[in-house]
């Protein structure tokens, strides 16, 4: 979906396929995420007027992606520590697909533990910011850093961001 879209029309989209959730892409590269849930919080419970009220405005940003070489155990790892229900496969910047809880589920049903792992674990922590950087995980490599920083959309640490150079 296109960020200039207006909240109405993505509701409409969203509720006729029955989606809880859409990509928006500028030019087919992800730039974030509506969700049901923005719709109800950053919309609906503000008084906004949905049909004024852009998809960029309210879309939750950066995106978390994952590459189409990754397999399906890696994208159910990464969902689950995010506590995200979809994820989007981007290659070369651009986005090829979409993989969903559902999807993986369905794929593999042996990952079905990695939904319970999610929640117990409770909603994903959120790093603190120290001196030029976020402290917790790396997005790429899952290591500790006191200086993770946005990369493309994705908080990675020293080592990942000088090995995506």
């Amino acid at each position: 979906m296109p960020p200039t879209t207006t909240v109405r029309d993505a509701a409409r989209t969203m509720a006729a396929k029955n989606m809880r959730h859409v990509i928006v892409a500028d030019k087919g590269v992800p730039v974030g995420v509506l969700s049901d849930g923005d719709i109800i919080t950053r919309v609906l419970a503000k008084g906004k007027d949905v049909a004024k009220v852009s998809v960029r405005a309210v879309m939750s940003k950066p995106v978390l992606t994952i590459g189409p070489q990754k397999d399906v155990e890696d994208a159910a790892r990464l969902m689950t520590k995010k506590g995200i229900f979809s994820l989007p496969v981007v290659s070369r910047g651009r986005l090829v697909g979409i993989i969903t809880e559902k999807d993986i589920i369905k794929i593999s049903p042996s990952l079905i533990h990695l939904a319970g792992e999610a929640k117990a674990l409770g909603p994903p922590k959120t790093g603190r910011w120290r001196g030029g950087g976020m402290e917790g995980e790396c997005d790429l490599c899952y290591g500790y850093s006191d200086d993770l920083r946005d990369a493309g959309g994705r908080m990675l640490c020293p080592e990942c961001r000088e090995a995506e150079e």
